[in-house]
């Protein structure tokens, strides 16, 4: 099957050039300090660390730098700022790119960047409860039913949700209440928000007393059984917006408050576009109004979040890498993962205690009456750790064809492991030849669009080009650039293409986005604009223009072994999608959130990627894995931590010779690969401290050393392909 990409793609990209890493390796203190002192740099830190900031604003910087703390930190956020694509602040950004038939990537100055800036949702949060608490917007305002509610005979069921500013979380638990025939009225009234006073009414109209029924609205309002409307919505990238458009339908004009918002929002609007580091002063004084109209708000964090847009003279990029990609993902749908899937398991105790019956959903994830799922040990699920901006990775699927051996590892790629121990070569050749016994991934899965995520790597050469594959993402094709889609029209236009090509597969389904806040910080990268028809809203507000199918109106079944939702209000099939980077598999995601964001994976995996875990497990090594010019693995380790005793600068390094770690290397620590420069003290220093916590995975890196000479940067690419007709 052959692919074909999409003419625009995504480049990811540090702020800073590779050279800057000289003036780190090197030692170059004034340099580093000239860069610091800048306002760019210092805007980058105001938005990812406020208390580093004052630290800076206020101490003699020549001094703070031969502190060993100080040091290791600003170096680690330099290396960050020159190494990581990952857009993060203003330490790396993205761009629009263009495939033509050669490369020609060429970016603005630093000067020339673009920073995207908006309130952090912690102070959207605060905001609110400001408003509640401080107006008569919480009898004049709009409410809305708690998505996650649900009936059944005498009884609701709920998630609360309530932004708890001390925690940084929703309070989510689930509560239990008895039910009655008048909450249950309201409840079937209340398919859009309504006024205070209308719910008020509705009981009024039900023969209560006014006294006792605005009494017992505002009980209801308190068990957030209702919610008030202010609530942002996760499609929403300007909240402060719509917050202000909500209020001034009730609130004076001339109000405080109105005047305060308004005023904040324009002072937000006027840095709209602006060019990074030309904001500062601008946001300080922001921040200081905030702080004196929020007077109870203790926020730790920022105040704002930040996107950066670099800015290109020429994003061009050579067609050729592409196809290139595509004969590789043969390669990789065929070396599939032989591990148990949690749907698998849920669809098996379903047919088990339902059969071929159609239950409304919530109530077969409920655990008590129904299918308990997620984070129970009847799943068997492992909860993994947060990591910003990462795919989920989960429990993969069966294959017939590529039954594991040993640990779990692929005989194929233990059988060139042990050829390659008896021989001389540095890497592993991966050829058509061998996968003549293997089938390949079920074509049906790749008909839709899927992302790719690649790098070019410097090899001195330009004829002699190589491509780093580090991810095919199966699932929500929009998953890993969907949240930058504000940044300008260009972004929107590519993302809305996709995701219309998407939807387009799924003929006579509906494809519904799915609208939630995991917690409050998290929610800065998850809001995203959408561009389906129809939404399922669980922690968050619905979207004004979208056709809402509630969690109450969602059905599942199975049929011919597949998990099946259906909207019986629509009489549809409905197809869950989730377009961002979220795990929705961490520890207190809530289990229909979790349901319904791995839905479309059922039947394969969220990635194709080279499974070499199971051979680091046995083996604390794996060398590099190459298809044709296309790395599909670069040279991995495992440094155990019980290796490095004692925990010094001497041991690291002689384990570093022991195991034969070349000069740069990458090292991973919750999903953040960090440049280490194995002859470099404070690089083994940053290494120690994280070895002291557990041990570490580090990967060879693919700089050369014509790489710190040039103005070159360590971009990634994010191509999206589609089956070609």
């Amino acid at each position: 099957m052959r692919y074909i990409p999409y003419n625009k793609f995504v480049i990811r990209s540090p702020a800073l050039p590779l050279n800057f890493l000289k003036n780190i390796y090197q030692s170059n203190e004034d340099e580093i300090l000239r860069f610091i002192e800048t306002d760019f740099f210092k805007e980058a830190i105001f938005f990812a660390s406020p208390l580093l900031f004052d630290i800076l604003q206020n101490k003699d910087l020549r001094i703070l730098y031969s502190d060993e703390k100080f040091r290791l930190t600003i170096t680690k956020y330099l290396i960050r700022m020159s190494m990581r694509a990952v857009p993060f602040g203003q330490f790396a950004g993205c761009s629009m790119g263009i495939l033509t038939e050669n490369d020609q990537l060429q970016r603005n100055t630093l000067s020339q960047y673009t920073s995207h800036i908006r309130l952090d949702m912690m102070v959207i949060h605060a905001v609110i409860d400001d408003l509640l608490k401080s107006t008569n917007i919480a009898e004049k305002g709009y409410y809305f039913l708690n998505p996650t509610l649900t009936t059944e005979q005498f009884k609701i069921k709920y998630f609360k949700i309530k932004a708890n500013l001390e925690e940084n979380h929703f309070d989510s638990s689930l509560f239990k209440a008895d039910n009655n025939p008048y909450l249950d009225a309201l409840i079937k009234k209340v398919d859009k928000p309504l006024q205070f006073s209308e719910l008020v009414q509705s009981l009024i109209d039900q023969g209560i007393q006014k006294k006792i029924a605005k009494g017992y609205v505002q009980e209801l309002l308190e068990n957030k059984i209702f919610i008030n409307d202010l609530f942002p919505t996760a499609s929403d990238p300007n909240p402060l917006s719509t917050i202000l458009k909500k209020i001034k339908e009730i609130l004076p004009e001339k109000h405080k408050k109105t005047v305060f918002l308004n005023r904040l929002n324009v002072e937000l609007q006027n840095l709209k576009n602006n060019r990074a580091g030309t904001n500062l002063n601008t946001l300080i004084k922001i921040e200081n109004s905030l702080k004196k109209e929020l007077a109870e708000f203790e926020n730790k964090g920022s105040y704002f979040q930040c996107d950066l847009e670099i800015n290109m003279e020429s994003g061009e990029l050579s067609k050729e890498h592409v196809n290139h990609i595509s004969s590789a993902i043969s390669v990789l749908s065929r070396l599939k993962q032989n591990n148990d899937n949690i749907l698998d398991q849920f669809r098996d105790k379903f047919r088990e205690r339902y059969g071929d019956s159609e239950i409304q959903l919530q109530q077969a994830l409920d655990r008590d009456i129904g299918i308990s799922f997620f984070g129970h040990s009847s799943l068997g699920l492992e909860n993994d750790d947060l990591l910003s901006d990462i795919i989920i990775k989960h429990k993969g699927y069966s294959s017939e064809g590529a039954i594991n051996s040993v640990d779990g590892t692929n005989p194929l790629i233990l059988k060139k492991y042990l050829e390659y121990k008896l021989t001389n070569k540095t890497e592993i050749e991966i050829k058509d030849c061998d996968f003549s016994d293997f089938p390949s991934l079920n074509e049906n899965i790749l008909k839709k669009p899927f992302s790719v995520i690649a790098e070019t790597i410097d090899s001195g050469n330009t004829k002699d080009f190589q491509i780093l594959l580090k991810e095919i993402h199966l699932g929500t094709s929009t998953a890993l650039t969907g949240r930058f889609s504000h940044l300008n029209d260009d972004f929107k236009a590519h993302i809305k293409l996709i995701t219309k090509d998407e939807d387009l597969t799924y003929q006579g389904k509906i494809t519904a986005e799915i609208l939630h806040f995991p917690n409050i910080k998290i929610s800065n990268v998850v809001t995203r604009d959408t561009f389906r028809d129809h939404e399922i809203a669980i922690i968050s507000n619905h979207s004004e223009k979208k056709k809402t199918i509630l969690l109450s109106d969602i059905y599942v079944s199975v049929k011919h072994g597949n998990i099946i939702l259906r909207s019986k209000t629509l009489q549809k099939e409905i197809i869950p999608k989730l377009s961002n980077a979220h795990n929705s598999l961490l520890q207190n995601s809530l289990p229909v959130y979790t349901f319904l964001s791995l839905i479309e994976y059922q039947n394969h995996p969220v990635n194709l990627e080279f499974p070499i875990k199971p051979l680091l497990k046995l083996f604390k090594h794996a060398p590099r894995f190459v298809y044709k010019n296309v790395v599909l693995s670069p040279e991995t380790w495992v440094i155990e931590r019980d290796d490095i005793k004692p925990f010094n600068i001497e041991r690291l390094s002689q384990k570093l010779t022991e195991m034969s770690i070349p000069k740069y290397i990458l090292m991973n620590t919750r999903g953040d690969n960090l440049l280490i420069k194995t002859d470099h003290i404070d690089s083994l220093k940053i290494a120690l401290q994280h070895l002291k916590k557990s041990s570490l995975t580090v990967k060879e890196s693919f700089l050369i050393q014509e790489s710190f000479e040039t103005n070159n940067y360590a971009n990634e690419f994010i191509f999206t392909l589609k089956t070609k007709e």
